[in-house]
């Protein structure tokens, strides 16, 4: 992967990861104001809230704990472009963790008919948006040399 489009390109994977989110979202509330999904079983919808409190903070926290730890593991003495690499492969890791609890909001107001779990994807969605790779994270990220940095922002 060429260095001057990595930005550009893991900005677009962001962004459509960010589309995907809203728009099945989107999809689901329509669903949901035409009573065409839902479920009536309280107990059923009961287990989905309570399985939904504990894996949203729990995605949000592996993802950044996961992509920490993959950043670390990045040998700093290799060439720039080796590193973008490393980088790009612990980004779409964390980027699918955190994609995982918007989809999970979604499929459950799917479930169980409650439009109101939909509020819950705005914090995914700007969570992405602070997280997207920019050059100044990525340069303190890999502790990239002054060289490095300035050849990462053409």
């Amino acid at each position: 992967m060429s260095k001057n489009n990595f930005l550009q390109k893991f900005t677009l994977i962001y962004f459509a990861m960010i589309a995907t989110i809203t728009f099945f979202g989107l999809a689901v509330y329509f669903l949901c104001q035409n009573g065409m999904a839902g479920s009536t079983d309280d107990h059923f919808v009961k287990q989905l809230s309570d399985a939904l409190a504990i894996v949203v903070p729990l995605f949000f926290i592996a993802a950044h704990f996961v992509f920490r730890s993959m950043v670390k593991r990045i040998n700093l003495s290799l060439d720039l472009e080796q590193k973008l690499v490393g980088y790009g492969v612990a980004l779409l890791v964390r980027s699918a963790f955190l994609e995982v609890p918007g989809l999970l909001i979604s499929v459950m107001a799917l479930l169980t008919g409650r439009v109101s779990v939909l509020l819950l994807l705005p914090l995914v969605v700007i969570t992405f948006i602070v997280l997207r790779p920019k050059a100044v994270s990525i340069a303190s990220d890999l502790n990239l040399s002054i060289q490095e940095k300035e050849s990462l922002e053409i």
